[in-house]
């Protein structure tokens, strides 16, 4: 599993956008994390690993 998320969070990173971060920054309260990354591409992820038993 280690190695699965190390590859989604590399994922995440190389195809961030700074401009949708401060978007979502925006629309969404709080401190949480965000990558600022398209649901097409979070779509592909979670089909891409949809069998690493996350």
């Amino acid at each position: 599993m280690g190695k699965y998320l190390k590859e989604i969070q590399r994922a995440l990173r190389t195809n961030s956008s700074e401009k949708n971060k401060e978007f979502f920054q925006k629309v969404v309260p709080g401190k949480q994390k965000t990558y600022g990354v398209k649901t097409p591409m979070l779509n592909e992820l979670a089909r891409r690993y949809k069998q690493g038993g996350f």
